[in-house]
């Protein structure tokens, strides 16, 4: 750990501030030299006679500066011994993960706990704000400009398509990279997505494996034009009747969805599309008294490696979050350090669960 004290000259810092936004742009100062890596962690900030001087501002000023960099958990104040920046600094290891609804979806969810599990094995922090859809009147909006406010971000995670983010002031910060997780690459904000083709087409080589011909496809209605698209050029047989779209706003109408499918069809295998679904998919198939897997082949969607728990044998296919999370952050540390990225990273479907070795691996961004 360092103890150097940093230089901040005349010619370095910015011009004096005027008025009573004296205090922010010195405040912003540091905080950009912290992030930037000219402040280390554990280094001596300038004394205050010296930032007084450099800046041109007041004592009261400094005072100010400080008490916010040490109530936004940025510097922390020895007794006679000055301030200096903290070991783990929240605009270097501090990432947000925005949620636009109340409630997490699976697929959130799965983020949210893999993130937990980054914390544990990699130090770093997540922070997440629910219900932030541009409102300022959401309790999830007002906390994450408030961190934005204090620099208390190293970058944010925005699980909402990338024209809302566009469109919304909250992203434009250039100071606080932004990874978008839904959506086509639009602007500076790069895109990590799940490769919906790829579970398909995963589905469709067990199939083959398993010598199965006749699939039906439970699926949100977006993705049905592409699992009708993908068993045609498989030569399997792809009766629409057998596509079928679940309801998004009332997930546990698929249990009623299931049973008549099976009970009216000669399907021999079903593909669940969206782990939301594949409770009330299994219920279903109770209900229809399916012979899983002698007649009727089960293939479920997931994210791992925390899939939703099976009551019956099924072939799970999904997206490693572990492997989602390491893209994030891997932009936005190359984005902080003004290296090229690219504005797409598409994560694609696996059979298998990752490797222990692999699950919360990031990058190390100190």
């Amino acid at each position: 750990m360092s103890t150097t004290t940093s230089n901040i000259t005349r010619s370095s810092g910015p011009k004096p501030p005027e008025g009573t936004e004296k205090y922010r742009a010195v405040a912003e100062h540091l905080r950009q030299q912290i992030t930037r890596g000219a402040l280390q962690p554990g280094q001596r900030l300038p004394s205050w006679d010296r930032i007084e001087a450099n800046f041109r501002v007041s004592r009261i000023t400094v005072k100010r500066v400080m008490e916010e960099l040490q109530a936004a958990g940025i510097v922390r104040t020895v007794r006679r011994g000055g301030t200096y920046v903290v070991d783990r600094p929240p605009s270097l290891c501090r990432f947000g993960i925005v949620l636009r609804g109340d409630e997490a979806g699976r697929f959130e969810q799965a983020l949210l706990r893999q993130a937990q599990q980054i914390m544990v094995d990699r130090g770093l922090t997540f922070a997440h704000y629910r219900g932030v859809d541009g409102h300022a009147d959401s309790e999830g909006y007002r906390e994450l400009l408030t961190d934005l406010d204090r620099g208390r971000l190293a970058g944010l995670i925005v699980v909402a398509p990338t024209d809302e983010i566009q469109a919304s002031p909250l992203f434009q910060d250039p100071r606080v990279p932004t990874v978008a997780l839904l959506g086509q690459p639009v602007g500076r904000v790069p895109v990590v997505h799940t490769d919906a083709p790829s579970f398909y087409r995963r589905a469709l080589e067990v199939m083959r494996r398993e010598g199965r011909r006749r699939p039906a496809v439970i699926a949100f209605h977006k993705l049905l034009p592409v699992a009708k698209r993908l068993i045609r050029e498989a030569g399997l047989d792809a009766d629409p009747h057998l596509m079928q779209a679940a309801n998004l706003q009332a997930p546990h109408t698929t249990k009623d969805l299931v049973r008549l499918l099976v009970r009216v069809s000669d399907a021999d295998t079903l593909i669940i599309a969206d782990d939301s679904l594949v409770e009330h998919a299994q219920a279903g198939l109770a209900a229809a008294a399916a012979r899983v897997p002698e007649d009727l082949l089960l293939i479920e969607h997931c994210n791992w490696p925390w899939p939703v728990p099976s009551v019956l044998p099924a072939v799970r296919i999904g997206f490693d979050t572990a492997h989602v999370l390491k893209a994030c952050l891997n932009l936005l540390d190359a984005n902080r350090h003004g290296r090229d990225t690219p504005p797409e990273t598409v994560i694609e479907a696996t059979t298998e669960p990752p490797h222990p070795e692999t699950e919360g691996s990031a990058p190390n961004l100190l």
